[in-house]
């Protein structure tokens, strides 16, 4: 035996919300309610068809005679105290099913927050290589590396979107949003790089090799200068616009373009700038 429970709030204009409870006694009923396509039942997984039928701020719940059951956005087994996390690699790719079949920011519509995991614990692992210059700039790079983390998978999903896909108008906002994000992680990286350059200017035996931090903070202000200042970068003055123009890569996502024919994406950046924690 197992049941289905969805709750789901709904609005009743100025009076306020209601909470409306979904029983659901079998597969076939949650498929009609999620209104999916019957010969796709056995390939679509269980959380998406719950998340669908209750929509953004709803709870729900699998339960089976078995024990192990499905709740809120997490998959808990109590005999094997397995637990899978929000946001690992196995529900991001469903957020990229969801994406996929209705077009729509699964990432928002699930309150689920995307996040490449693996990349953000590289984040963590080389952060605390800058604790010699400073204890909390640690602390600053992990959030740094947080966005970046969750800038990447979202990137990821949006491309894989096609391109009727890309013109809804929920996903063009959120492009937007990204684009911000995207032009505050680039100043606030680049600050870390200035100020760890800036350490070594004064106390050289922070970095034996310098070069590194110089080559990482000459190829982020040609992005930096023109978003903060609307000027271009010194070394560039002869080529590059005044202005760094959004644009997306076809294999990275958000970028910039600085001149005529240069194109620079905030993957770039973020793989400098992981290059150099590696290398200081």
């Amino acid at each position: 035996m197992e049941e289905y429970v969805v709750q789901r709030p709904v609005h009743k204009g100025v009076g306020g919300t209601r909470t409306e409870v979904l029983k659901l006694a079998s597969k076939t009923d949650l498929f009609q309610q999620a209104g999916w396509a019957q010969g796709n039942r056995d390939t679509r997984p269980i959380r998406l068809l719950l998340v669908e039928i209750g929509g953004p701020g709803a709870e729900y719940t699998h339960k089976t005679s078995a024990g192990p059951y499905l709740q809120g956005s997490r998959t808990r087994h109590p005999c094997s105290n397995h637990r899978r996390e929000q946001g690992n690699v196995d529900q991001n790719q469903d957020l990229l099913i969801l994406h996929r079949r209705t077009g729509r920011s699964a990432y928002y519509n699930l309150g689920v927050m995307m996040i490449d995991q693996p990349r953000y614990a590289e984040w963590v692992r080389l952060s605390h290589r800058t604790a010699r210059f400073e204890a909390f700039m640690v602390v600053a790079v992990q959030g740094l590396g947080k966005l970046d983390a969750k800038l990447m998978a979202q990137d990821a999903a949006y491309l894989s979107l096609s391109d009727k896909q890309r013109e809804e108008i929920d996903v063009s906002l959120e492009l937007t949003d990204r684009f911000t994000d995207s032009y505050l992680w680039v100043l606030g990286a680049y600050e870390i790089i200035r100020a760890m350059d800036q350490r070594c200017r004064t106390d050289n035996s922070l970095a034996g090799n310098t070069a590194p931090l110089r080559d990482a903070k000459h190829f982020f202000e040609r992005v930096r200068v023109p978003l903060a200042k609307f000027e271009a970068a010194h070394r560039y003055r002869d080529t590059d616009s005044t202005v760094a123009y959004p644009s997306l890569k076809r294999d990275h996502g958000i970028a910039w373009q600085v001149s005529k024919d240069v194109f620079i994406s905030r993957w770039e950046l973020s793989e400098c700038f992981l290059d150099l924690l590696r290398k200081v």
